[in-house]
């Protein structure tokens, strides 16, 4: 009886480490590229193919001389935070002189922009939904802008060990091989969502931004190759 018992109970801990572990692979951080079936670091025909898109509701808009971005617009509005606004996901492209471990042809950011909206109105909706925002004012230019932030509640400290061992050896590959130096600190927040008012252009501005969970992502998927 008692072997039987003892050899119910090694099943059982064995069937809570295999759900603790899927929980592990299937957890994501921060907030997300606004639609369910898109997640940080994914690859330009990943975008393409999960969100089932065209040449008759995208567009792709090619890098200028002084941008790395490609630009998937798509083409009608999307209803986000109560309002309609134009969508463009932003894939980060291969810098010039990068190396093969540098993230490109990867999903970065995702920008919502709005026009001729109540602007107070879409800033009181983020909030509700998000938290209070950090508020920053600007002047440029004689015109005065606002720029909301909101940053997410999961920080570096809120991924596994192995996570942030799989994120701290990426970035400091990066920083061996002469990037930027990127120091991933407990305390950092894993991205962020911002919203920009541009009162004199009658013009807003909601970024989502990948950040740590963009590097997260890519150092994941460096790990399984």
């Amino acid at each position: 009886m008692k072997k039987k018992l003892f050899g119910f109970g090694l099943v059982m801990v064995l069937f809570l480490i295999f759900l603790t572990s899927c929980e592990k692979k299937d957890r994501e951080y921060g907030f997300q590229p606004v639609f369910e079936k898109l997640t940080w670091g994914m690859s330009m025909q990943e975008v393409i193919q999960s969100m089932e898109l065209t040449k008759k509701n995208a567009t792709i808009v090619e890098p200028k001389e002084d941008s790395v971005y490609r630009i998937i617009r798509l083409n009608e509005p999307y209803e986000e935070y109560g309002m309609n606004a134009m969508v463009h996901l932003l894939i980060m492209g291969k810098v010039k002189g990068a190396k093969e471990s540098y993230p490109y042809d990867v999903l970065s950011a995702v920008v919502l922009q709005y026009s001729d909206i109540d602007y107070s109105k879409l800033a009181k909706n983020m909030n509700e939904q998000l938290g209070e925002a950090e508020i920053h004012t600007t002047d440029d230019m004689d015109t005065q802008k606002e720029t909301y932030i909101w940053k997410s509640k999961d920080t570096i400290d809120s991924l596994y060990r192995t996570e942030k061992k799989e994120l701290q050896a990426y970035c400091k590959n990066l920083t061996e091989e002469g990037y930027s130096a990127l120091e991933p600190k407990e305390t950092s927040a894993m991205n962020k969502i911002t919203l920009e008012i541009d009162p004199e252009n009658k013009k807003a501005t909601v970024t989502y931004y990948g950040d740590w969970s963009l590097y997260l992502n890519i150092s994941k998927k460096q790990g399984k190759e």
